[in-house]
């Protein structure tokens, strides 16, 4: 298994590899890069989901044209 802890500004912050994985470089190297992208989804659906939540208390902007006013 690996396991990643990155923050989100993308900087990774831990990286645990267990032991066995060193016996096969092609099989760490495809756990890391998953692990890896996983890591930057991870944070860029907390950051859509921030900005929505944040969005969601500014109703009303879809009236700025003067529509519906």
């Amino acid at each position: 298994m690996v396991e990643i802890k990155i923050n989100g500004k993308g900087e990774i912050l831990d990286l645990n590899i267990d032991d066995e994985l060193f016996e096969d470089k092609e099989s760490l190297q495809i756990l890391l890069i998953s692990a890896m992208n996983d890591a930057v989804k991870l944070i860029e659906n907390e950051k859509k989901n921030l900005a929505s939540k944040m969005l969601g208390g500014f109703g009303g902007f879809g009236n700025l044209g003067g529509e519906n006013s």
